[in-house]
């Protein structure tokens, strides 16, 4: 139901992603930018968020992986930016959809992401103008990602975890 340019954010709702964070540094963005943003919210209901009830968040639930995927293609960029996580793959998706994205420093951001400080509302809505606003930061960052996405495969995944594995025996 969003028409126009919007900003995605996928993960379950919940404190760890900061989603209260990602909504206070978009008003920031919207005032530096002198403009509204859309920010879709796709993901399940975890345990105690408090989103704020704001105009321009949209929270849609779960998606399909076809309706996901349209959606990293669609979006001007993914904001990903929770305070503790794994690995955050939702970034390497929206990489590999040729998404730009603004994240945290999750372990699977590398060159391919603007990388902010998730405790810093300054720091998230500085990365979302800039990279909403600067075609060759944007550009770049695309660039990058895709680099980045091309090495991720699954022969290299068992490869590393194989060396792992080695270097254990060996000890």
């Amino acid at each position: 139901g969003v028409e126009g340019p919007f900003l995605l954010t996928v993960g379950t709702i919940e404190p760890r992603k900061n989603l209260v964070g990602l909504i206070e540094a978009l008003a920031l963005a919207e005032s530096e930018l002198g403009q509204p943003l859309d920010l879709v919210v796709c993901g399940p209901s975890g345990w105690i968020e408090q989103v704020p009830k704001r105009g321009g968040v949209h929270l849609v639930g779960n998606v399909s992986d076809g309706v996901l995927a349209a959606l990293y293609r669609r979006c001007s960029l993914l904001a990903y930016v929770p305070l503790r996580e794994g690995y955050g793959l939702p970034v390497v998706e929206a990489m590999f959809h040729g998404a730009v994205v603004v994240a945290s420093a999750v372990p699977s951001a590398a060159e391919g992401a603007f990388i902010v400080d998730p405790n810093d509302r300054s720091s998230i809505a500085d990365g979302i103008v800039r990279s909403l606003t600067d075609e060759d930061l944007r550009r770049s960052l695309r660039t990058a990602a895709s680099t980045h996405v091309g090495a991720l495969t699954w022969a290299r995944c068992a490869a590393q975890h194989r060396s792992l594995w080695n270097s254990m025996v060996t000890r």
